[in-house]
């Protein structure tokens, strides 16, 4: 059965915030392999031509949203407003990680802070981890749509600015190999308190509830720095699973965290597999291509 009210889902989810804590953690041994050469290669020729490098540098063209690592030279490659997204480079903040433990979300941590500028405006992102060769932040939800500038500081050397694109929606779905790719990050929803995540032994069945995890619907009405806001953004959006549209009865922020997504909907019937296609479409652009494990029978 389904909860009246949707939302119970999001707050008793008590496993899968973890395990997406472990993803951001685990980004420097998984990133796309393009931005992953630039990232090193940067720093090897950074340290070999001085030994240390003072000011910040930003890879350019690395930031990306925090889930599937999209190029923003691609239509579906923006960063959304509301969104998590990720940057690389070098000396963008100390050398140990760190990062935040409790709301507010700081625009300073560990004497780090990102900068976009839009339209004239300055707007301090809110930070969810920052280390030297890459940091997390969410957009804030009332930057304009459009291009802008992004810069890193570090106590007070700026690193160098880069062109971001700002659009009202570009979701990436997380995926179990925190590549973006393979299998999503995906809940099968049982009942309130039993929400395991879909995998070869944990099957979806057709017609069964689950939960996709992301980032990049859109923005909130509200501080997103605050806190987990929950609720419907009420978008245009399509999740096709197998080439079928599943019935969306969800699409919003999670009740753990900031900048983080659900997509709760209905798997369409007539589809099973092992790695069955699933991606969304939000405002007619589409999201990175993943899959799900959907059989009649079950985990």
């Amino acid at each position: 059965y389904l909860p009246d009210n949707i939302l119970s889902i999001s707050v008793k989810l008590r496993c899968i915030f973890c395990m997406l804590h472990q993803y951001f953690l685990k980004y420097s041994k998984n990133i796309r392999t393009s931005l992953k050469s630039r990232a090193f290669l940067l720093l090897l020729s950074s340290c070999l031509a001085s030994g240390a490098l003072a000011a910040p540098k930003i890879v350019e063209g690395a930031a990306v949203n925090a889930a599937n690592y999209i190029s923003g030279a691609l239509p579906n490659g923006g960063l959304a407003r509301g969104s998590m997204f990720v940057v690389f480079g070098s000396e963008l903040g100390p050398p140990a990680l760190r990062q935040v433990d409790k709301f507010p979300l700081p625009t300073e941590l560990a004497g780090t802070s990102v900068q976009l500028r839009a339209g004239g405006v300055r707007y301090d992102c809110f930070l969810v981890y920052v280390s030297a060769g890459q940091l997390a932040a969410i957009v804030p939800s009332n930057v304009p749509a459009g291009q802008a500038s992004l810069t890193v500081t570090t106590g007070n050397q700026a690193s160098n600015s880069i062109t971001v694109r700002i659009v009202d929606h570009a979701f990436g779905i997380f995926s179990r190999n925190q590549a973006g790719t393979g299998p999503a990050v995906v809940q099968n929803f049982q009942d309130p308190v039993t929400l395991p995540v879909n995998s070869l032994i944990q099957s979806a069945k057709p017609g069964q509830y689950v939960i996709v995890w992301g980032t990049g619907l859109g923005a909130i009405a509200g501080n997103d720095a605050a806190g987990p806001a929950p609720g419907d953004l009420n978008i245009p959006l399509q999740l096709l699973v197998g080439g079928k549209e599943a019935k969306v009865i969800y699409r919003g922020r999670s009740g753990c965290c900031a900048g983080i997504d659900q997509i709760v909907a209905e798997l369409p019937l007539g589809v099973e597999g092992c790695y069955v296609p699933l991606y969304a479409k939000v405002g007619g652009v589409v999201s990175n291509s993943v899959s799900i494990s959907i059989s009649r029978s079950g985990p």
